[in-house]
């Protein structure tokens, strides 16, 4: 079209910058697609995780943790590193 005279440089330039645009604009919607697709596998596994029924068991006889002086005494604590 340019070598026939009916389109020029110019015109030939802003057709491909319109196009890029519009080309841009496509694969942004498709992220976000992939992204939402992505959210929702995330969403159902943490729903899977907060539903799952707690293990540990409150029985009602709760400790006295009450601390008279506050200090905090190791008695028999040992600590060694692998291969001594």
């Amino acid at each position: 079209m340019i070598i026939g005279g009916t389109m020029g440089t110019g015109e030939l330039m802003s057709f491909i910058s319109y196009i890029s645009q519009i080309l841009i604009s496509l694969m942004m919607i498709s992220f976000a697609f992939v992204g939402i697709v992505i959210s929702r596998a995330s969403v159902s596994r943490i729903v899977e995780v907060l539903d799952e029924e707690i293990d540990i068991k409150d029985h009602g006889k709760d400790a006295d943790l009450a601390v008279d002086d506050g200090s905090i005494i190791y008695d028999h604590v040992s600590f060694s590193y692998c291969g001594n």
